[in-house]
């Protein structure tokens, strides 16, 4: 049994995806599993490292803390 891609590709279970749309400025989005919530977008400037954490962030204030396992 394979891993859903988001598992694989993504942070704490969301996909998500960060891109340029100018030099040095970032848009990025994340998209939690239909029913669960909903894509949500913003954006960044600096490097792609800043727009990820951008990402991140946001993804962690839906979620809330992650769990330690």
């Amino acid at each position: 049994m394979s891993r859903p891609l988001a598992d694989k590709h993504g942070y704490r279970g969301v996909e998500y995806a960060v891109y340029e749309t100018k030099a040095g400025e970032w848009e990025w989005a994340y998209s939690p599993k239909v029913g669960q919530g909903i894509k949500t977008s913003g954006t960044a400037k600096g490097d792609k490292e800043a727009a990820r954490a951008a990402c991140y962030a946001a993804i962690d204030a839906w979620l809330g803390p992650a769990r330690l396992s």
